[in-house]
């Protein structure tokens, strides 16, 4: 090495962790694991739909969804007037 030329930087990469390392704690492991949130639902749903058609016949039928969207039109209608109370009041800020 010449004498005039100066001495390499030190390296900063050995200090830092690598950019894919997960951070410590529980929730870092799980999604680690799960690889994202959306992932770890999508997970779940797929469990639920198999343990709930295993568990009863009448699960995802046709008339279970037929009787769902009928209850689910009820409560939509009573929130309409709701939601139209919310949308003339004026939003401001606090």
């Amino acid at each position: 090495m010449p004498a005039d030329s100066a001495p390499p930087a030190p390296s900063t990469a050995a200090a830092r962790p690598p950019a894919d390392a997960a951070p410590e704690g529980g929730s870092a492991r799980l999604r680690a694991v799960a690889g994202s949130w959306e992932a770890l639902l999508v997970g779940l749903l797929v469990v639920t739909a198999i343990v709930g058609q295993a568990i009863s016949s009448e699960f995802l039928t046709t008339d279970s969804f037929t009787t769902g969207s009928l209850d689910f039109s009820e409560v939509a209608l009573m929130a309409l007037p709701l939601l139209a109370a919310a949308a003339k009041r004026p939003m401001t800020a606090p």
